[in-house]
């Protein structure tokens, strides 16, 4: 990104309509936002030599590394690069279409080209490197990453229609999405621009415009650094005040009468703003016509980059208004910087520091998903409960013997406190789930009933990057039935239920900590039968018992509510659970009390991998997380107790656990007591 803007051209722009390691590889491609080494060995330049301060790590580096994957670049014309098996393809000044003519680098420290200079690879070029590398087939398992335009925009300003031109350069932009979800790419991290108007490059291009041509350069190098001085001394922030002041210097330095630059001014930053937010415009429009929004993670980059202008100190920058140092970010040193935290190193390029945000925020967006594929957890939770409700009631019917026409009201407490976790989900579900209801004696085999219950409960979601909370309070109804004849018996029940659930995520970005607030509705339903055969062993009787539960739950799609950057928009959600128990069960009758255990195996019956889709709220695009599958057996462990405390009144309760599932756990019991009449 280092063309010359021109004012007149770029005012056309004003015309634009306002429109856990879950992956196998990252792979990147871009311009000098992106490159972590694609020129280094070339005009003196170390290897790792890339634009940002000191060579330090860039972006995609502190993305790999939070999957633990390497990122090295990739570039088949730099003798220098040894292999072609590194995955970041990106190129300082790179564009989204083919640069005509080509651009070419290094350049050296004063802006010439390097004597062993090399073709610049744009977008396509690069997309094509790397089909041709893998043989025409992208990894489904990987991520790909695009973040192009910058120097698009900058260009623009040279053209006679920087519309046109822009409109060209977003249709490439898609048509490389569209390339890679071709060969088989399956998730595109598509950043937006961010308003590169904020940056010194608009001082500085105010300069060039007012300066044009060979001869000026070096009134242009000495009023960009008397305008440096003033925008990078301190701690500052990009404020209209210190614009003018640093303008005024130049002007001093260069000889300019007074206004010269501040009119400049006045053209070239809006129209860079412009030209920022009209490619994003036209890159949404194209996606939107080739329907290739799909598998896109249409990162704002422009939102992150807004708020972090809005309170730099928050995250950990001194100054947002000038750079490092006032040459280009390839040559931008430890030692040339003055001591302060800057955000950018040179008048585009950013920092490590900044990097290291713009790493933290896509992180948070790739795991996002996780912490929604938890929320249907609160509901099957709902289940789990009132079926331990329910299970406990049932044998206090049939240990009371009623007489036929007997009606009981009963009233239940049930507590639990799980954990289910696989892949990088992880949720704790607990919960109290109250109920009242009642149940007549049909025949001396047959009891029918209805409950209905209220379930309070909270889900800690530790979900990797992006861990939270899931308040639930949901309403279920039942039918219930218990038939007892002789020593065979059986059971069952359906609940319908609807609930509201409050979400709380957090993301860290730095040493900032973004809460984000949602609310969704979920409804769910469910079937359960189960039945045994006692025999009869001394005081004792045990026998066999089996069991099968269904369950289905939904949640409702939402947003995020606050419109910030991080903000997301998860679809909605449909879970199945299918879940077979065989076993064998003790019980007894001793006086009024009726003790029982049980001891079972259960196997999970739907084993389709878990997905969930979401996008970022003030972007278009939507991805799809595989979240993988928790294990599919188990052990139940439970135990409880009946006990008849006179004709009238009898009391219920029962604890259960379950163990050998990978990565879950469940620990839940229940006490209620029954008025018969």
């Amino acid at each position: 990104m280092k063309k010359r803007l021109n004012t007149l051209a770029l005012a056309t722009l004003l015309a634009m309509p306002a429109a856990a390691n879950a992956y196998s590889n990252f792979y990147f491609f871009g311009d000098s936002l992106t490159d972590t080494g694609a020129f280094g060995g070339l005009g003196g330049l170390p290897a790792n030599a890339r634009w940002t301060l000191a060579y330090g790590t860039g972006w995609a580096e502190a993305l790999g590394q939070r999957y633990g994957l390497s990122v090295t670049p990739n570039n088949a014309l730099n003798n220098h690069i040894a292999n072609t098996s590194g995955n970041n393809f990106a190129q300082g000044d790179a564009r989204a279409q083919p640069a005509s003519p080509p651009n070419t680098n290094p350049d050296t420290p004063s802006q010439t080209p390097a004597p062993d200079a090399i073709q610049v690879t744009d977008l396509p070029g690069q997309i094509s490197a790397y089909l041709g590398q893998k043989g025409q087939k992208a990894d489904p398992n990987a991520v790909y990453a695009v973040w192009i335009g910058g120097n698009d925009v900058i260009a623009a300003a040279g053209q006679s229609n920087p519309t046109a031109y822009l409109g060209s350069s977003a249709s490439y932009t898609a048509q490389a999405v569209a390339s890679l979800k071709a060969a088989g790419a399956n998730t595109i991290i598509l950043p937006n621009l961010p308003d590169i108007s904020a940056a010194p490059l608009a001082v500085l291009g105010a300069i060039q415009n007012a300066l044009p041509g060979a001869a000026n350069a070096g009134k242009v190098a000495t009023a960009w650094g008397a305008a440096w001085y003033v925008l990078s001394t301190g701690q500052t922030s990009n404020s209209p005040t210190l614009i003018n002041q640093a303008l005024s210097q130049a002007e001093t330095a260069a000889g300019l009468s007074a206004g010269t630059l501040t009119s400049a001014y006045a053209a070239v930053q809006p129209n860079l703003q412009k030209g920022a937010s009209g490619y994003n415009q036209l890159v949404d429009m194209a996606l939107s016509a080739g329907n290739l929004q799909h598998g896109v993670v249409r990162a704002d980059i422009a939102g992150l980059f807004s708020e972090i202008l809005a309170n730099p100190r928050a995250y950990g920058f001194s100054n947002t208004s000038g750079s490092a140092c006032p040459q280009s970010a390839l040559y931008c040193l430890a030692a040339n910087v003055p001591g302060q935290n800057y955000m950018f190193t040179d008048a585009l390029h950013p920092t490590p520091a900044a990097y290291r945000l713009i790493s933290d925020y896509l992180y948070g967006l790739l795991q996002a998903p996780y912490f929604a594929g938890a929320l249907p957890e609160s509901a099957l939770n709902n289940a789990r409960q009132l079926g331990g409700t329910l299970d406990s009631r049932y044998q206090a019917i049939r240990a009371q013997k009623r007489e036929i026409g007997t009606v009981s009201a009963f009233v239940s407490g049930a507590f639990n406190d799980d954990k289910v976790g696989y892949d990088a989900l992880s949720a704790k579900p607990q919960g109290r789930l109250y109920t009242v209801g009642m149940d007549f004696q049909a025949s001396q085999a047959l009891s029918l009933g209805l409950a209905m219950s209220r379930q309070n409960g909270k889900t800690d979601i530790n979900g990797i990057a992006t861990p939270g909370s899931v308040d639930d309070r949901s309403t279920l109804m039942s039918a219930l039935f218990s038939y007892k004849q002789e020593r065979f018996w059986v059971d069952g029940d359906a609940h319908i239920g609807a609930g509201d659930i409050d979400t709380s995520r957090n993301v860290t970005l730095g040493s900032v900590q973004v809460a984000l607030k949602g609310s969704a509705r979920q409804s769910q339903y469910g079937l359960r039968i189960n039945g045994g055969y006692s025999f009869p062993l001394g005081a004792y009787r045990t026998g066999p018992i089996a069991g099968l539960d269904y369950a289905h739950v939904k949640v409702n799609g939402f947003t995020e509510q606050g419109g910030n950057s991080s903000s997301m928009a998860f679809n909605a959600q449909n879970n199945t659970s299918l879940v077979a128990r065989v076993g064998w069960q003790l019980e007894a009758d001793i006086g009024r009390f009726s003790p029982y255990a049980k001891l079972s195996y259960a196997h999970e019956f739907k084993r389709d991998d878990r997905v969930v889709t979401a996008g970022v709220a003030n972007t278009l695009g939507d991805y799809s997380v595989n979240l993988g599958k928790p294990k599919a057996d188990w052990l139940e462990w439970t135990a409880g107790l009946s006990a008849q405390l006179n004709k009238s009144v009898s009391m219920f309760g029962q604890l259960s656990a379950i163990s050998g599932r990978s990565g879950s756990s469940q620990t839940a019991g229940n006490i209620g007591v029954a008025l018969s009449f």
